[in-house]
């Protein structure tokens, strides 16, 4: 079984808890889908010293087609950040079938609300905690696959689109 990260690498996204959670989990490995830059040689690092090199892979840039297999195959996409504008790579891993487990903090509990696992994404053993109890669990896998789905509905480029061009119209037509 594995678990997914996917997204930069920066110091606020907090991939670092996921390699320390590693260390607590020997049965899991963990598949990471990003770009490589400065950050990546500062978690490699993070990987070497607690020699967890074969339970990590860096996959790089993933084609859209292969999204799918790997998304449905995991375990769970972990989203630990500390801080987020909006994230969009939770909202994906659910409409993909993945379920996600997620930092509680910023804007993460409003747009994914009821339909993930949440974690303090300053507390490992919370995290862990929250992977042990999906591993566990293929019914509660399965609850939050279908809520993913649910709440992947209520978002839609579309439906942006209109509530945005609304606002612009309100704005002009009171100017």
């Amino acid at each position: 079984p594995y678990i997914i990260y996917t997204g930069n690498l920066y110091p606020h996204k907090n991939p670092s808890i996921l390699i320390e959670a590693l260390i607590k989990l020997p049965y899991l490995k963990l598949k990471i889908i990003c770009a490589r830059n400065y950050f990546t040689q500062k978690l490699e690092n993070l990987i070497k010293k607690y020699h967890l090199n074969k339970r990590v892979e860096f996959l790089g840039y993933i084609p859209d087609e292969q999204f799918q297999e790997i998304y449905s195959q995991a375990l769970a996409l972990v989203h630990p950040s500390f801080m987020e504008g909006f994230s969009l790579t939770g909202l994906e891993a659910m409409a993909l079938g993945c379920p996600v487990i997620s930092s509680n903090n910023s804007c993460l509990p409003e747009i994914y609300q009821d339909s993930v696992l949440y974690f303090d994404p300053n507390n490992i053993n919370n995290l862990v905690e929250q992977i042990e109890k999906l591993y566990k669990s293929k019914e509660l896998r399965d609850q939050l696959i279908k809520l993913g789905y649910l709440q992947v509905k209520k978002y839609s480029w579309d439906k942006t689109a209109k509530q945005t061009f609304s606002v612009y119209k309100k704005i002009l037509i009171e100017n």
